[in-house]
């Protein structure tokens, strides 16, 4: 007993079988994880050392460069690249595909860690992360109150972050903002003179006698001691009562030489939230943590925190990516409905039956449902894409109840019983529809081995189409005959038991089918116009394509972007922060904005290109879900309001969908000397700027930021027995401060630092004459010992494959990233590069263009798969060949429909054209098998041509239209993340009208041609099949009935076997 033959036979057992899917896909679904993108590795590594207050090139010379050379020999590295800024390196390590993260990150410490002793004794500890995607941040926090920000920043912390640790599903959390405790040890310089005290020296005492060191053990008969030697300083007033030997002999307490207070370290930042100073916290889940569930927990213990918290104190959720999430799973499910909603009155208009719409349309959800318990045991979540894929399928799993449906009306039309109609109209049309099936799924196979993090995306993608195909097919097999062996019967098929609109419609149908039949013959009689016609409109549709544009991905609207603000080098964090104020009140001056979340000194990024200093300032701005107009628009109202403010270069992007905030359009100029790439970078530069569809044009090069150089004279170094380490510490120490000793109070430490008082190291005219007191205490000026120079050096250096590097970073507006790209690389391509200089496109460039790359190299093996596949079911190596032309005859409905709705070619657009091969295929599966049951029942050629072409053209027509209706509401775009799926739909809805209208006049004047005139040779007045496939039978007076267009084609030998 087939399955059909069960699922008639055995109904009960069969209903309690899917019931069991449907159940267990309920358990699953409320299971299943809720996230904004698959779960997926990146092989990426970042290396952040942080040392306050050195240069970027003390940071590249002292630390960037030294772990570019330690971690250069890893094993599977593709991309290496530095970032060296005012205190702070980054080394980001870009790793082959195939490379196992968590064992080369493994051998990056141990390599850093072999070179610790080599970086700067007082640099922090490299902090070695790998790139989680699935960690990112899900929301930012901001803490306002009417009190000092160190005291709110206290209050977070000690507060606010433990409790919030607490929560199942947060990994981690990052202050932006506030300002450290510190134990300030300030001594002037002339009393430091006059003890003959270096600043080291008191440092070094302090670190000495702050001591907490096991000492032993004494063993008892009884007990065991162990024997502990605990100086850690109990107080404030402990470190000031502190005994400092001199060289004169007599000691001095520490408060008799320097000021000891309690205090806050350097302010280097500062964080408001629509103008009210804050505290910003960034909370980082768990990768494997559900981002609604761990956002949802968090706001709420924030809401219990927030009863307990001072009346002044406000919390406030400013970005919350688990709102876009939700958003985003709530229009997709709605558009699957609607999708279903939808394809149920068009199967209503071809059906006029309540019935057998319901039994058509059931398929849908039950599938659904079931698939998410495939989904669940693949740990899969509901995200962007698999959802995206849901309801991208809609239409297609409706598909094969139609056909199976259909059938069985056919038989039921033609006097069957309702149980031989549905096991005959079921079982005889079993391998067609699990082509069909096939076709859409092996199309996703070669997806499976792309490279590059967009072959992790969109495996989950081709996974769960496949799945739910899958599941459809079953369905189809199983409970479309169930049903309708119970709820149709041999009425249903009755035209005259059917009201008006049925009748009227089954007419017009009639009248369709025999103009259709009309047409094809007349096709038939001038085939070789028709496919000279239609090699045409494929060619010159693609006369269109360089008026669409094309970029890496549709980035969808979260309501959110970010302005980031560079001042000339040397500005203050005052210069910088009149700046940011004056674009804060434009802001707040606009309604659509909910909130200005202002970082003073910092910006921020998710791979590396966090940068921190006092002429940098960025504002992330959440926009009001009622604001009425998209994120575009609205920067696009801003941009005129804050375009000419002094000085200040700005860059404002909107939030991308891993929540970083890159530019669109990236150069990268390599070298090694910085005078040449200085030169290149000028004509760079105008070459971007002068590109129509260019703003925010920046590079990542600044020079001019003032700088003291300290030159050391050696000889008179060596007289005065000070070396250079000597002088460098000192100097450091004067203004930047020592803090090798530490104050504990409770579970907290805090850095005891030895500088100089503000009076002393703020005097830029006097630093020359500033008195260096050597380690004999005797004091020497500064000028005998060295040479200062005021110069000025770049803000920040770029490294790439450990050569130097220049960012040039433009956004993209009026034009696609296509067009702009093509235009500045026509013009790059002249500029003359010297030996070991290069210019690369870069960022979201060099992604789009591996993708679409990888995309292309999928698209072929999908093409080559189908064809095997068909070829395997339909036992001939011809005929696939004749339903693969329906593909290439897709393209003008594709570029027609980029083109008229504005859309570009992205990542998103590609894939669905991928999918077009599996689903285009389909009508030419059905239409050929039909043709082979008729030339099996002993029709020939022509007469299964004309008479098996008109049969099929309702279930072609019905599960196109139901296809392409399913897929307007994606179409239309609306929602959060409905950019994305409006791009994939576009290219779906073109590709199968086109194609379907195609195909019913293609495929049978090729299947006419191919086995009427090239295919079979003569013997005895049959023809019969020279290659593999059935004999079909084609009378010789049959010819006459179409009339040939060239007399050539009369004349078939036995030699045009093929």
């Amino acid at each position: 007993m087939n399955l059909v033959g069960l699922s008639v036979k055995r109904p009960v057992l069969v209903s309690m079988v899917l019931a069991f899917l449907v159940v267990l896909g309920l358990f699953s679904y409320s299971r299943i994880g809720l996230d904004m993108l698959p779960r997926v590795d990146i092989p990426v590594i970042t290396i952040m050392t942080v040392y306050p207050g050195a240069s970027p090139e003390n940071i590249e010379t002292l630390i960037s460069k030294p772990i570019e050379d330690a971690v250069s020999s890893t094993n599977g590295i593709d991309k290496l690249r530095s970032d060296s800024y005012e205190g702070v390196s980054n080394v980001i390590i870009e790793f082959d595909d195939d490379v196992d993260v968590d064992e080369v990150a493994a051998d990056v410490r141990e390599k850093v860690g072999a070179i610790r002793a080599n970086l700067p004794e007082d640099a922090k500890e490299p902090v070695i992360l790998k790139i989680d995607i699935n960690a990112l941040p899900i929301l930012s926090l901001a803490i306002t109150g009417e009190r000092p920000t160190e005291e709110i920043y206290r209050l977070a912390k000690d507060q606010v972050k433990d409790e919030l640790l607490k929560i199942d599903g947060v990994a981690d959390i990052d202050f932006i903002g506030g300002r450290e405790r510190e134990i300030l040890v300030e001594a002037n310089l002339e009393t430091l003179k006059a003890y003959a005290l270096s600043p080291v020296t008191l440092a070094g005492l302090l670190k000495q006698k702050n001591l907490n060191l096991p000492s032993g053990h004494i063993t008892h008969p009884r007990k065991e001691y162990t024997i502990r030697m605990d100086g850690e300083f109990q107080s404030v007033d402990e470190v000031a009562r502190m005994g400092v030997p001199t060289s004169s002999g007599k000691p001095y307490l520490v408060r008799e030489i320097a000021r000891v207070r309690d205090g806050y370290e350097e302010k280097r930042q500062e964080v408001r939230l629509n103008g009210r100073k804050a505290v910003a916290m960034v909370v980082k889940k768990r990768s494997d943590a559900n981002s609604v569930r761990t956002a949802g927990l968090v706001l709420a213990r924030v809401a219990e925190l927030q009863q307990k918290l001072p009346d002044d104190i406000r919390i406030e959720a400013v970005r919350n990516r688990a709102t876009f999430i939700v958003e985003s799973v709530e229009d997709l499910n709605g558009n699957i409905v609607s999708g279903i909603l939808i394809t149920a009155v068009i199967l209503f208009a071809f059906l006029h039956s309540f019935k057998a719409t319901f039994v058509s349309v059931l398929s849908i959800p039950i599938s659904i449902v079931a698939t998410y318990t495939l989904l669940y045991a693949a740990g899969f979540t509901l995200n962007m894409m698999t959802l995206m894929a849901l309801a991208i399928s809609v239409g297609v799993l409706v598909n094969n109840a139609i056909i199976v449906l259909e059938n069985i009306y056919v038989k039921l039309g033609k006097g069957r019983s309702i149980v031989d109609a549905v096991t005959e109209g079921t079982g005889e049309i079993m391998v067609a529809v699990s082509g069909c099936t096939l076709t859409n799924v092996v199309v996703f196979i070669p997806i499976a081995f792309m490279s590059g993090i967009i072959g992790r995306f969109f495996y989950q993608f081709g996974m769960t189409v496949t799945f739910a195909t899958f599941v459809s097919l079953l369905v189809a097999f199983t409970l479309t005959p169930m049903a309708a062996r119970f709820l149709l019967s041999a009425r249903d098929a009755d035209p005259e038991q059917k009201f008006r609109f049925g009748r009227w419609w089954d007419a017009m149908f009639g009248r369709l089918s025999r103009v259709y039949r009309s047409v094809l013959e007349t096709c038939l009689r001038y085939r070789v116009v028709v496919l000279a016609g239609t090699a045409g409109l494929v060619l010159a549709s693609f006369l269109l394509a360089p008026f669409i544009g094309f970029e890496f991905v549709t980035e969808p609207d979260q309501g959110e972007f970010d302005i980031t603000v560079k001042m000339p080098p040397g500005s203050s964090l005052a210069n910088t922060d009149a700046i940011l104020r004056k674009i804060e009140a434009s802001l707040q001056a606009m309604p659509q904005v909910r909130f200005a979340l202002t970082k003073l000194g910092k910006t921020e990024s998710l791979i590396g290109g966090s940068g921190s200093g006092t002429n940098i300032g960025e504002i992330s701005v959440k926009l009001r879900a009622d604001r009425g107009m998209s994120t575009d628009r609205f920067i696009a109202l801003l941009t005129p309001r804050v375009a000419n403010l002094p000085e200040a270069e700005l860059n404002i992007r909107k939030t991308g969908l891993m929540g970083t905030n890159e530019s669109k359009f990236q150069v990268d100029i390599t070298g090694d000397d910085m005078k040449t790439l200085q030169d290149l970078e000028g004509k760079v530069l105008e070459i971007v700027r002068s590109t129509p569809g260019t703003v925010d044009v920046l590079s990542s090069f600044q020079s001019g930021k003032p700088e003291l150089r300290i030159l050391p004279r050696r000889d008179e170094l060596t007289r005065f027995g000070v070396t250079e380490t000597f002088l460098a510490m000192t100097l450091r120490t004067y203004f930047e401060g020592a803090t090798g000793a530490t104050y504990r109070e409770g579970d907290d430490e805090y850095d005891i630092r030895v500088r100089l008082d503000a009076q002393s190291r703020l005097d830029i005219a006097a630093v020359k004459d500033m008195l260096i007191i050597t380690p004999a205490g005797v004091s020497v000026p500064l000028a005998h010992l060295a040479r200062v120079e005021e110069t000025s050096g770049p803000v920040q250096i770029n490294r790439k494959s450990r050569t130097k590097l220049i960012k040039i970073s433009a956004n993209i507006a009026g034009r696609s990233l296509g067009e702009v790209l093509n235009d500045v690389k026509a013009k790059t391509d002249r500029l003359p590069l010297g030996i070991g200089y290069s210019i690369f496109f870069a960022g979201e460039i060099e992604r789009m263009s591996e993708s679409f790359e990888s995309l292309g190299t999928a698209m072929l093996l999908a093409t080559v798969f189908t064809y095997m596949l068909l070829a395997g079911l339909m036992e001939s190596l011809i005929h696939p060949f004749t339903i693969l032309t329906t593909f290439p005859v897709a393209f003008p409905g594709i570029i027609l429909g980029l083109f008229f709705t504005g859309q570009t070619l992205s990542i998103f657009s590609l894939m669905a054209v991928v999918m077009m091969i599996g689903i285009v295929v389909n009508n030419g599966i059905l239409l050929i098998e039909e043709y082979e049951l008729r030339t099996a029942g002993g029709k020939n050629v022509l007469e299964a041509v004309l008479e098996g072409s008109p049969e099929k053209l309702r279930p072609i027509i019905m599960t196109t239209v139901a296809t392409v209706a399913a897929m307007v509401p994606l179409a239309l775009g609306r929602g959060s993340g409905g950019e994305m799926r409006a791009a994939m739909a576009t290219v779906s809805i073109g590709g199968l009208l086109v194609s379907g209208v195609m195909s019913v006049i293609l495929i049978p004047i090729l299947y006419f041609i191919v086995e009427g005139r090239l295919r079979p040779f003569i013997r005895g007045g049959q023809l019969v099949a020279a290659t593999l496939g059935q004999p079909v039978r084609l009378e010789r007076d049959d010819r006459e009935e179409i009339p040939e267009e060239t007399p050539e084609e009369n004349e078939v030998s036995a030699g045009q076997g093929g």
